[in-house]
């Protein structure tokens, strides 16, 4: 059919590895700087599993927070609520080793 049209295929090889989007990266540190409100209401609204509410957190975090608000909502955008969760939870370990 090529030679009929009078075209010519470029063959390419698949990537090697197939590019994943960067994660947000969340740190325990990232979190530990917000007030103790907005780390408790993000514990609640995640606790629950509420998107709504965790969204409604995200945004009074950003105003305080942007890069941190920024990660938080990537997660819940891409359904990864149990990473916020588990930061959390290393926050309180580290708060129970001090």
């Amino acid at each position: 059919m090529a030679r009929e049209l009078g075209v010519a295929y470029v063959y390419r090889d698949p990537p090697a590895t197939p590019v994943q989007p960067e994660e947000p990266e969340l740190s325990t540190k990232m979190l530990a700087n917000l007030s103790p409100e907005l780390l408790q209401a993000l514990r609640q609204a995640t606790l629950v599993a509420d998107r709504e509410a965790i969204l409604t957190v995200i945004e009074r975090i950003e105003r305080q927070a942007p890069e941190t608000g920024a990660s938080l909502r990537t997660l819940v955008d891409n359904f990864q609520i149990d990473r916020i969760w588990n930061r959390l939870n290393e926050i309180d370990h580290k708060e129970n080793d001090d």
